[in-house]
């Protein structure tokens, strides 16, 4: 009998590392209008789910809740910042 060999538990040091990946918790901006919530709006992450297509489901600050979001719609808050001018 084959017994493939054993994973080690899943743990977030083996999760995606990069600046693209948003994790649970995050704090994110709707980078364009999306169905009742404009762009701008902040928001946070509250499950990210998929393998190959990574899709966020969101709570805005304007109580809405949108799930199956792609990364492209979401703006972190470091890229919200750099997108956004300063006054001054």
């Amino acid at each position: 009998m084959f017994c493939p060999p054993r994973r080690p538990p899943y743990s977030d040091t083996m999760a995606i590392q990069d600046d693209t990946h948003l994790r649970r918790g995050a704090k994110v901006y709707a980078a364009e209008d999306l169905p009742g919530v404009p762009e701008g709006t902040p928001g946070k992450v509250v499950v990210s789910v998929g393998l190959t297509w990574i899709r966020y489901r969101v709570q805005f600050a304007n109580g809405v809740e949108l799930g199956t979001l792609d990364r492209s719609v979401l703006a972190s808050e470091r890229e919200w910042a750099d997108r956004t001018p300063t006054a001054g």
